[in-house]
C-alpha cells in the first residue's frame, strides 16, 4: 500500500480539511504523517480542528489517546461514536505494529479517526500495517507545524461578536439558558471559548 501513496506525493494539508473529512464520514480513517517532536502539537492541533469541524449536527466526542490505551483490553476507552486522534505509533517497533495491526478492529470500533505516524519511518511503518493501510487507503496526510496556517483566536472571537452584536458573556448566558439559536458561526464561538459543553445544553 505505501506505494501508492508515495511520500513525495504527500503534501501538507490544512488540518481543518482533514477535519472536515473525518466530519463527513464517519467510521473513516486516516493518517496524518509527522516529523520527529512535533507528534503533541499534531495531536492538540487535529482534535481542535475536529471539534470545530463538527461543533454542529451528531458529531461525538474527539480525543487523543496512546494507541497502547486504545488497544488495552477491556472495555474501550472512549464514548460510542468518538472521534479518536491515535498517538505512540511512531514510537512501536516492528513487533508493536503488527501488533496494532492484528487489533485493528479494536480501533474500528470507534467513530473513526487519525492515526499520528512517523514521516521518517513512513514506508517501513505502513508496510508493517498491511490490514490497517488498506482501510486508510489514500487518506494519507502530512502535517508541519511551521505550516500549518497560524489561527488568531482573539481575532476570529472579535469578528464572531461583532457579527452576532453582543459579547461572550452574552452568549454564554443565552446558551446556557438554550436560547441560542445554534448555527456554525455561534457553535464555533463557544468552542473557542472551550464552552463546548453548552452545544448539548
Amino acid at each position: 500500500m505505501s506505494a501508492r501513496v508515495p511520500l513525495s506525493q504527500i503534501a501538507p494539508v490544512p488540518l481543518s480539511q482533514i477535519a472536515d473529512v473525518l466530519a463527513d464520514a464517519p467510521g473513516s480513517w486516516g493518517a496524518l504523517l509527522v516529523a520527529d517532536g512535533e507528534e503533541a502539537t499534531a495531536a492538540d492541533a487535529m482534535v481542535e480542528a475536529i471539534e470545530i469541524a463538527q461543533a454542529v449536527g451528531d458529531g461525538g466526542e474527539v480525543l487523543a489517546l496512546a494507541v497502547r490505551d486504545a488497544l488495552a483490553p477491556g472495555t474501550a476507552p472512549w464514548p460510542a461514536g468518538a472521534l479518536v486522534v491515535v498517538t505512540g505509533v511512531c514510537a512501536l517497533d516492528a513487533a508493536g505494529l503488527a501488533w496494532l495491526d492484528l487489533s485493528r478492529d479494536r480501533l474500528f470500533a470507534a467513530g473513526g479517526g487519525v492515526l499520528l505516524l512517523p514521516e521518517a519511518r513512513f514506508g517501513e511503518v505502513f508496510s508493517r500495517l498491511p490490514n490497517l493501510s488498506s482501510v486508510i487507503g489514500g487518506r494519507v496526510w502530512s502535517f508541519t507545524a511551521s505550516s500549518e496556517p497560524t489561527f488568531d483566536v482573539e481575532a476570529a472571537l472579535q469578528a464572531l461578536r461583532a457579527r452576532a452584536g453582543f459579547d461572550d458573556d452574552e452568549l454564554i448566558r443565552r446558551a446556557a439558558a438554550r436560547e441560542l439559536e445554534l448555527d456554525p458561526y455561534m457553535a464555533e464561538w463557544l468552542v473557542l471559548l472551550n464552552r463546548g459543553d453548552l452545544l448539548d445544553a
